[in-house]
């Protein structure tokens, strides 16, 4: 069950299955349910319109319609909901003035929710970023992405209408797995193209145009990938040799780009409870060694809940690599599309849909700077 609220302010338990939540970092938060509009739910079924917001108990977040597809099951009609988290509201709102110049982090969030109904808070000291071109005269949500979080390369969670921006989501050090072991995927996938494990440098030239100082680096999994020589790195601002590796290192990609989607439930069912290292919060870094028996630093890109769905289990997914939006889109699609496959299954009578839809039906009670 999700509370619906109409255009108009009215509210009404809404009964609904396949509840699917998914949680993305730096994105906005998405919402899917089916419904029908069986006997007891014709009245808020029918709120279900452009504009509806919806609440989900167990969490009180709240999201805004954005798309439904129905079809016919004989009695009954059924929908397929989709709705994002109410900071998708930003969009709605266009700003007319410009900014320009060298800008703190609140003085854009100030500029961008003027008029609106959003607050937030900064947890953590951010740079001031100066904008030489100006910004503006757009809607709050694109200047969000763009002068927000790229500008001030800052992470961001929503709850309602108030946003926490963070320089970083979660925590180091959050969880140790091993593939294969610990690890019981569902998907997975790896790119080992950017892997290279040697690297060539030149620091500042003298005269002559010849480099003061070279170096070589060669990455200890070098043992599993073998030799893979990167392009050659110049820097002239290098003090000194040690200077110029340890920059050196710090562009060399020595990974793949792992991806893993999990069950959630599973590790939730192995791990001790009293064992805190394994804290899997959206955001969060950890290590998996790999089959190679290698180490790789991975974090949680992805949670997808299933809060009133007993018989789905969640998933984590996390990797060294953030998720391809495109591929995200087509994800959700696909499991937009399972669930309005499975929820046809309503066509077997009336009792059927009315157990699966009622099924868990609960009660709800109806910008700052962290110094």
């Amino acid at each position: 069950m999700v509370i619906v609220t109409d255009i108009a302010g009215n509210q009404a338990p809404l009964l609904v299955s396949d509840v699917h939540v998914t949680k993305q970092l730096n994105q906005v938060e998405q919402l899917d349910f089916t419904t029908a509009n069986i006997p007891g739910n014709e009245q808020a079924y029918e709120m279900v319109q452009a504009r509806s917001l919806f609440t989900i108990p167990e969490t009180g977040q709240v999201y805004r319609i954005t798309q439904e597809d129905g079809q016919s099951l004989s009695d009954y009609y059924q929908k397929s909901v989709t709705a994002l988290q109410v900071v998708q509201d930003l969009d709605e709102h266009l700003v007319k003035g410009t900014l320009k110049g060298n800008q703190s982090l609140d003085a854009v969030m100030k500029f961008i929710t003027a008029g609106t109904k959003f607050t937030y808070t900064i947890h953590d000291q951010v740079p001031n970023h100066n904008f030489t071109d100006g910004i503006g005269r757009s809607r709050a949500l694109d200047l969000f992405n763009e002068s927000v979080i790229n500008a001030f390369g800052v992470e961001y969670t929503a709850t309602g209408y108030h946003i926490d921006l963070y320089k970083s989501i979660g925590k180091k050090n959050a969880f140790v797995f091993i593939d294969n072991n610990d690890i019981y995927s569902l998907a997975n996938s790896a790119d080992y193209t950017p892997i290279r494990t040697h690297i060539y440098g030149e620091g500042p030239t003298d005269d002559n145009d010849k480099p003061k100082f070279t170096a070589d680096y060669t990455s200890p999994k070098s043992s599993a990938y073998g030799v893979i020589d990167a392009d050659i790195y110049n820097d002239d601002t290098a003090r000194d040799k040690n200077d110029l590796v340890n920059k050196m290192k710090a562009t060399l990609v020595d990974s793949p780009s792992i991806q893993y989607t999990a069950n959630l439930n599973r590790f939730a069912a192995d791990n001790n409870i009293a064992d805190k290292l394994n804290d899997l919060a959206l955001g969060n870094y950890g290590f998996v060694r790999s089959r190679q028996g290698l180490d790789e630093e991975l974090r949680i890109i992805q949670i997808d809940l299933y809060p009133q769905e007993k018989s789905k289990e969640s998933t984590v997914t996390f990797g060294n690599f953030l998720l391809n939006p495109a591929q995200l889109i087509a994800d959700l699609n696909s499991n937009k599309a399972q669930a309005a496959k499975e929820i046809s299954g309503l066509q077997r009578g009336q009792s059927n849909v009315k157990e699966q839809l009622a099924k868990g039906i609960t009660t709800i009670l109806d910008g700052e700077v962290d110094d």
